[in-house]
C-alpha cells in the first residue's frame, strides 16, 4: 500500500511537470511564430511601402552617379538603384522619400562637364645594343638626346622601335599597344615583339607657368617576345615634366640591349 501510495504520489508530483514542460513548448511555438510573422510582416511593409522611377541621366555617366547617390537610399530588403550606361537612366525602386532625395541629387551632379585640355602625348621607343652596326636608324628630332645616352651609356648603335602619338583630355588615362619589328643588331633575326603602354592620368600642374608644368602619373612600358629571342622589359615610373620638352623616361635593360623611351606632350590650343 506504501509502495502504491509512493507510486501514486509520484504519478501525481510528475503531472504538474509535464504540464509545465508543455506549457513551454507551446509559448515556444508561439514566439517562433510571432518572429515568422514578423519577418513576413517587415517584408511586406517595406515592399508595400516601395515605389519605382527612371531617372534620365543626359550629361554625365550614370554609374559614376549612382555609385554616389546609393548611400542616399533606404537600405531596406528590395531597394535598388540600377544604372543603365546604354539607356542613360538610373532606376530606382525605394520609399518615395528617399526616391525623392536620390532624384534631388542626381540632378545636382548631372550638369554638363567644363572642357578639358587637350594634350598631345608623343613617345619614341629604341633598342640600344652594343654591338657595332653600319649606321644607326632613328628620328632626327630625337638626335640631341641620343648623343647625351651615347655620352653615358655604352651603347654604339641604335634602332628605332616606335613612334606613339596620342591625343588625351587633361586628367585621362593613356593606354595603346601594338607590335614591333626588331632588326639586327638589336636581334639576330628579324622577329615581331609585342608593346603595351599606358599612363593612368595626364594632368597639367602648373598651367600659369611658361611652358606648362605637366604630370604623368603612374606611366608603363612593357616590351618582350614570347619565344624568348628578344627577352622581356618593363618600365614603370610617375613623371614631372615642362610642355614641349623632350626627356628620356626610361633605360631598361634587354639581355645585352636596352630599351630606350623618348616622351613629349604639349597642349593644344
Amino acid at each position: 500500500m506504501k509502495v502504491e501510495g509512493a507510486g501514486l504520489m509520484l504519478s501525481i508530483k510528475a503531472k504538474p511537470l509535464v504540464a509545465f514542460v508543455s506549457i513551454l513548448l507551446l509559448a515556444s511555438t508561439a514566439f517562433g511564430e510571432r518572429d515568422s510573422n514578423r519577418e513576413e510582416s517587415d517584408k511586406y511593409v517595406s515592399h508595400r511601402g516601395f515605389k519605382g522611377k527612371i531617372i534620365e541621366v543626359k550629361h554625365r555617366d550614370p554609374e559614376a552617379i549612382a555609385k554616389v547617390v546609393r548611400t542616399l537610399g533606404s537600405g531596406f530588403q528590395g531597394a535598388v538603384v540600377s544604372p543603365s550606361k546604354e539607356f542613360k537612366v538610373i532606376v530606382v525602386r525605394d520609399f518615395p522619400e528617399n526616391i525623392a532625395a536620390i532624384e534631388e541629387a542626381v540632378t545636382r551632379f548631372d550638369v554638363p562637364e567644363a572642357p578639358r585640355t587637350e594634350i598631345e602625348f608623343e613617345m619614341h621607343a629604341l633598342v640600344a645594343s652594343k654591338a657595332e652596326s653600319g649606321s644607326s636608324q632613328y628620328p632626327a628630332e630625337i638626335d640631341d638626346l641620343i648623343k647625351k645616352v651615347q655620352s653615358r651609356f655604352n651603347y654604339k648603335s641604335y634602332r628605332h622601335l616606335a613612334h606613339i602619338v596620342q591625343m588625351v583630355k587633361e586628367g585621362r588615362y593613356v593606354k595603346g599597344a601594338g607590335t614591333v619589328e626588331v632588326w639586327a643588331p638589336a636581334a639576330r633575326d628579324a622577329i615581331s615583339a609585342p608593346y603595351e603602354f599606358s599612363v593612368d592620368s595626364i594632368s597639367i600642374i602648373d598651367g600659369s607657368s611658361d611652358p606648362a608644368e605637366i604630370e604623368l602619373e603612374d606611366f608603363r612600358f612593357e616590351l618582350g617576345q614570347s619565344k624568348g629571342a628578344l627577352g622581356e622589359t618593363k618600365i614603370r615610373t610617375s613623371i614631372g615634366m615642362r610642355e614641349g620638352d623632350k626627356i628620356i623616361i626610361g633605360a631598361a635593360n634587354l639581355r645585352d640591349k636596352a630599351v630606350i623611351l623618348v616622351l613629349s606632350v604639349r597642349i593644344r590650343k
